[in-house]
């Protein structure tokens, strides 16, 4: 019989809402909490259009977002525009993806596929730790002796003062992403393989490289508006927070969907004043 493509599409995110406990959670006052599996029902977030995508995709992308509520458990939402050659959009919050999480959502939502049209029923992939199993290890590291010991460090990081670099300091109201004015300083393909070689035979990774050149421009920067020059730069480093080494054997967040990213300060200072233009 001819298959139902709409059914399908329900088999395929029900697969996926059931396998991943961050597209169940509800993001409560007393904390971010998980439901079991089965509680969301793919028929209850997916929505059918029967347009095409060009005509339609920005207006439907804009309420669906607009459905998107953590507070009530509505993580995501979806979409499948049936006019034209059929998509299926997803919109989630957040809370349950990071870039890492999106490769491992495509992924699932392929090899799914793939078993349905070979007439399987969609199996579980690997074990995997749950985003609540990773936060529960993290707070008992953050806990642990290592870490406690290491507290005075990071402290020590954010109590100096932080220098403005122009005459005044942010004001919320007025700068904003949209008045900021945004440079693009690009170098030539000599120029960046130079610099990446010099970083590779000196064994250190790009980001200090990039970190030690803004580091010099900063001070420069002071330093010709009469500012001290060992001020320091307090910056604020982003990491993919999937440290699994970290917590211990076993842990495997490769397959896990959710917001693990890390941000942590560290102060950098040149320490004498430098000359950009010699």
């Amino acid at each position: 019989g001819t298959r139902d493509e709409g059914l399908e599409r329900e088999t395929v995110l029900q697969a996926l809402l059931d396998r991943h406990d961050m597209l169940r959670a509800v993001d409560a006052e007393s904390g971010l909490r998980t439901r079991e599996p089965g509680t969301v029902r793919a028929v209850d977030v997916l929505r059918r259009v029967d347009t095409d995508p060009a005509d339609t995709a920005g207006t439907e992308a804009a309420a669906a977002l607009e459905r998107v509520d953590p507070t009530t458990g509505s993580m995501l939402q979806a979409v499948w525009f049936t006019g034209g050659e059929p998509i299926l959009l997803l919109c989630i919050h957040h809370l349950a993806t990071d870039v890492v999480s999106w490769y491992v959502i495509l992924s699932e939502l392929a090899r799914i596929a793939t078993e349905l049209d070979a007439g399987r029923e969609p199996a579980l992939s690997a074990e995997y730790t749950t985003y609540r199993q990773w936060g529960q290890l993290l707070a008992e590291r953050a806990h642990g002796d290592e870490v406690t010991a290491q507290r005075a460090y990071w402290k020590s990081q954010l109590a100096a003062p932080d220098p403005v670099l122009a005459a005044r300091r942010p004001d919320p109201a007025t700068d904003t992403w949209a008045s900021l004015r945004l440079t693009d300083v690009a170098t030539e393909v000599s120029t960046t393989g130079n610099l990446l070689a010099r970083t590779d035979s000196a064994a250190i990774e790009l980001r200090d490289f990039l970190l030690a050149a803004l580091t010099v421009t900063l001070t420069s920067w002071r330093v010709r508006r009469g500012q001290p020059a060992g001020d320091g730069a307090l910056i604020a480093l982003e990491g993919h927070g999937r440290e699994d080494a970290l917590l211990g054997t076993g842990v495997d967040t490769s397959a896990t969907i959710g917001w693990f990213t890390s941000v942590f300060p560290v102060r950098l200072g040149a320490g004498t004043a430098l000359d950009v233009d010699a």
